[in-house]
């Protein structure tokens, strides 16, 4: 900043400043003991409401650095050349430790400690108790936007400051490991020194100092002083951060392919977070897929998320292609007969076609061709190498067996023919089972047989088979699951047979089937018939049937503690009764239990097999586990939360016993108004237990709101911004007008509101907070909306003639005080009128939209509009007479007008008989006195009669007689 030193007048340096600091970071220094003078900005950007400063043009930045403790009064003046005060206004913030810790506070939306927003031309800043070693900074603003002067001084007060230096903002590197670090000044400070200081003992005096070859023991924390005129200010720092750089691999780690087979490398990083790949090949991305005929070294360099590289290189491996060979070489086989085929030479085989092979890979496979077939195989290494080759089977013709068997069904012990028929004449036959040989030949099988029967001639062979069915004699045996029972019990009968599809009948009770389910009262045999093809066969089987013991069952005591045993006895009907105890599997009686819970006990009574069974219950009582659950968990002053005890027990107590709706039961209504601890003791038959809960009131929030506007016209849409605290959730505003149709509330946080009607209006804010603490706050008469004036005006006459355009203009407009006629027509010399109620004579013809702009007392504005129509004059008239004889005058009948549209004129003449002599379209030549053919019409009285519309497109028709005079 450049000044200009004057004489010194009194006590004070008077200092001529050419330029201010624009924003807070680029603020000057105001000293104790000087007076600044320096010209106000004009036309600089407002920056908005700031504190009490409603808005905030033309501002200019100070800050004061305090030497001496105490109050510090600062006097500010504005006056032009002609000594004219304006008005000036200001902003003080602080006490900070500096000035950057200023500027970075968000001091735009701070009270500040002195603040005026006043309409006078001078304002006094007052800091009470400013101690040495503080910061303030002080926004003057020239709110007139005039050209002027504005002065200030410190006039009063024990305080002082000084005009130490600061040091200038600077700014740290992000570098990776072996880069150069790069530490910058911003806004260096003219004359200065610097020193700097940083991490391993460094230490610079360059203004903007580097690091070569970073390591990550230099990152952390760089301070610099700058010291001008042998003064050195408090140090300013920044951070320095060296990232390490990626340790990049490549997988697989020995890749080997075949040539031109493709292989995928892929790059790894050891990092955390995104890493991106480039490789020698300029491809992008982790992986690269390459298919190389010759050995070839390929590069990849990773980049992490911080920029900071590293690269590795792999070399990959080319394998030989394979030689495959088959074995047998040249193998010949029958039709449908199988034939192995080996393949050597390769890891993995591929044999194609596959539709005769038993298999389409491995090594070994076995080919059954209907005709001649030449198979290739691919084989692959595990390097991916592959290599093929070609086998081809010769197959010779295969023979055609029938064989049949005479009967084709048998009985069990009976005797059938088989017989073989061949193709090929010649055949030999050979049957199995039985190594038969042969056809026809005798068979006596015992079980249903298929024999197949292969064929040879020539050197190839064919096979069939026939199916000789042999039916067995059934054999019908019974058994019974169970074989005893009890009475009222069932058991399953199943009747088994040696040949399938037995049918079975039983006996007592005519039951067909198996197995069957029965459940005699007493002990009963039963028999059973078996059928199948014909055949029967018998069986019976008897079933045991036992009575079941009652059973009667007592605990004492019935009613136990946690802990305490109970005797269980029990009884029963038949002599020799065993009793077993359910849960705990005890047997006898009487037993001893000590259950942990109320259970109930089944005793099982067996006698010969057969059971009866009885219950008892022994009943537990236990101390409860308890807990208390607050619905909600937190509150706020005056608000309920419900205690609520979990576990069961007969009796629950609650204390304190103040601020909660009742001490007893299992859940209570809370409402403390600071944070209370509460229990609850449960008690269950004399156990008891207790629990703890510390419920938290939050506090109520402050509740306060601003706005841009308060005043203005009817249609004025405000700005509403919270300065609720602590933090708010939600948001209710009511905005107080009962205009329905523009929203009369709003759940925003900073709502614009639209005020359609006038009035003064009470606006509402109620909140709640994050922790669910509502308040609300009412400012009554917040917001006045002035009204706007209703602009009317009647036009008379709306509709006049050129020759007469004066037009009365008559207001009827309601809360005016001001008016502004506008008549409309644009190039008259008076267009306009401030009268209420004004004349005017249009001075054209045409359309005229006049309008009326009117002003409330309070400059609310209304506008209304009207049409004025000025006619074309219109006239017509026609001559009673005319002497066609060429004399050239009067020559012509001539209707005469103005306000005609001629393209719509028509006239016809007639005469003393009727007859029409003349018809014209064409007003300008009229009659010329002739008739059609061109002959001279006869002196005398003929008849017109003419039509046509004027300009405003009325129609109009006269009639009436002109005399012809030769």
């Amino acid at each position: 900043m450049k000044k200009i030193i004057l004489p010194i007048l009194g006590l004070f340096l008077v200092v001529f400043v050419k330029a201010q600091g624009a924003d807070c970071s680029s603020s000057d220094p105001f000293c104790t003991g000087t007076s600044y003078n320096f010209p106000a900005s004009v036309g600089v950007p407002n920056l908005g409401q700031i504190g009490c400063l409603y808005t905030s043009p033309n501002p200019a930045w100070y800050f004061m650095q305090v030497s001496t403790s105490g109050n510090i009064d600062i006097h500010m003046s504005s006056a032009d050349v002609s000594g004219s005060g304006h008005d000036v206004d200001f902003i003080c913030w602080g006490p900070f430790t500096s000035l950057s810790a200023a500027c970075a506070s968000n001091l735009l939306a701070n009270s500040g400690v002195d603040c005026s927003f006043s309409a006078a031309a001078q304002e006094d800043c007052n800091i009470p108790g400013a101690q040495a070693g503080e910061i303030y900074v002080l926004l003057i603003t020239n709110y007139s936007n005039a050209v002027t002067n504005i002065s200030f001084n410190q006039t009063g007060g024990t305080g002082a400051t000084d005009c130490g230096i600061l040091a200038p903002p600077i700014t740290g590197d992000i570098v990776c490991v072996g880069e150069t670090i790069q530490l910058t000044v911003n806004s260096p400070t003219v004359g200065a020194t610097y020193h700097w200081t940083g991490p391993g003992g460094w230490s610079s005096n360059t203004m903007n100092p580097t690091r070569t070859g970073a390591t990550t023991a230099m990152s952390g924390t760089y301070s610099m002083t700058i010291t001008v005129g042998g003064q050195t200010s408090p140090p300013v720092t920044c951070t320095v951060t060296v990232n390490p750089n990626p340790i990049i691999t490549i997988t697989p780690a020995n890749p080997t392919t075949c040539s031109g087979t493709p292989i995928t490398l892929t790059g790894n990083s050891n990092t955390v977070g995104t890493t991106t790949y480039h490789w020698s090949n300029n491809t992008n991305g982790p992986t690269l897929t390459v298919s190389p005929t010759t050995p070839t070294t390929y590069s990849v360099t990773g980049t992490d998320q911080n920029g900071c590289t590293g690269t590795a290189s792999i070399a990959v491996t080319i394998s030989p292609t394979l030689t495959i060979t088959v074995n047998p070489a040249a193998p010949f086989t029958c039709a449908g007969v199988p034939v192995s085929l080996t393949a050597n030479g390769a890891t993995t085989y591929v044999w194609t076609p596959a539709a005769t092979l038993s298999s389409g890979s491995g090594s070994t496979v076995t080919a059954t061709p209907l005709t001649t077939t030449i198979y290739t195989v691919n084989g692959s290494s595990a390097g991916g190498c592959t290599g093929s080759t070609t086998v081809m089977v010769t197959v010779n013709p295969n023979l055609l067996i029938t064989p049949t068997a005479t009967p084709a069904a048998i009985c069990n012990g009976a005797s059938s023919t088989l017989t073989a028929n061949c193709s090929v004449p010649g055949a030999t036959f050979a049957w199995i089972p039985g190594s038969l040989s042969g056809s026809p030949l005798t068979v006596t099988p015992s079980a249903t047989t298929t024999y197949t029967v292969a064929g040879t001639a020539a050197g190839c062979t064919g096979s069939a088979t026939v199916t000789l069915t042999v039916n067995p004699i059934p054999t019908v045996t019974t058994t019974t699951t169970p074989s005893t029972i009890c009475n009222g019990a069932s058991s399953s009968i199943i009747a088994n047979s040696n040949v399938p599809g037995t049918q079975f009948a039983w006996m007592p009770g005519s039951i067909t089937g198996s197995p069957i389910t029965v459940a005699p009262s007493t002990t009963t045999t039963y028999s059973v018939l078996g059928t199948a093809a014909g055949c029967t066969g018998s069986s019976t089987v008897t079933l045991t049937v036992n009575p079941n013991p009652v059973i009667s069952s007592t605990a004492f005591p019935t009613a136990v503690c946690n802990g305490v045993p109970s005797s269980l006895t029990s009884t029963s009907d038949v002599a020799g009764t065993t009793f077993q105890w359910m849960p705990g599997n005890l047997t006898g009686t009487p037993v001893s239990v000590t259950p942990a819970t109320t259970t109930t006990y089944t005793i099982t009574g067996t006698a010969s097999g057969c059971t009866g069974n009885s219950v008892v219950t022994v009943n537990v009582s236990y101390t409860p586990i308890i807990s208390i659950i607050a619905t909600p968990d937190h509150v706020c002053p005056g608000d309920t939360s419900t205690l609520t005890c979990t576990g069961n027990a007969q009796n629950y107590t609650w204390f304190p016993t103040v601020s909660i709706s009742n001490i007893t039961g299992q859940s209570t209504n809370a409402y403390p108004s600071s944070t209370t601890t509460y229990s609850v003791t449960a008690d269950n038959n004399g156990c008891s237990s207790s629990a703890n809960y510390t419920l938290v009131v939050s506090p109520l929030p402050t509740v306060d709101f601003t706005s841009d506007i308060r005043e203005g016209c009817q249609g004025l849409t405000i700005h509403f911004q919270d300065l609720t605290t602590p933090a708010v959730d939600q948001w209710y505003w009511n905005f107080g007008d009962t205009h329905i149709s523009y929203g009369n509330n709003s759940y925003l946080q900073n709502p614009t509101h639209y005020y359609g009607g006038a009035g003064t209006y009470d606006v509402s804010l109620s909140v709640v907070t994050v922790d669910g603490c509502k308040m609300g706050i009412t400012y009554p008469g917040y917001i006045i909306t002035h009204p706007i004036p209703s602009a009317d005006f009647s036009v008379t006459p709306d509709i006049v003639n050129e020759l007469n355009a004066l037009v009365f203009f008559f207001d009827q407009s309601v809360g005016a005080s001001t008016w502004n006629y506008y008549f409309g027509e644009l190039n008259a010399m008076e267009n306009n009128s401030t009268l209420p109620n004004p004349t005017h004579i249009y001075s054209d013809t045409g359309m005229f939209y006049p309008s009326l702009v009117v002003f409330s007392d309070y400059g609310c504005s209304d506008t209304a509009f009207r049409s004025v129509y000025v006619e074309p004059n219109f006239a017509f008239y026609v001559p009673n007479a005319f002497t066609p004889n060429d004399d050239g005058k009067n020559q012509n009948f001539i209707p005469k007008g103005e306000g005609i549209i001629l393209e719509t004129f028509k006239m016809r003449v007639y005469d003393r008989w009727g007859r029409q002599v003349c018809y014209t379209e064409d007003m300008e030549s009229g009659w010329d006195g002739k008739v059609a053919g061109g002959k001279t019409s006869e002196q005398g009285v003929y008849s017109w009669y003419i039509s046509f519309y004027d300009v405003n497109h009325k129609y109009h028709s006269y009639k009436g007689n002109v005399t012809l005079v030769r």
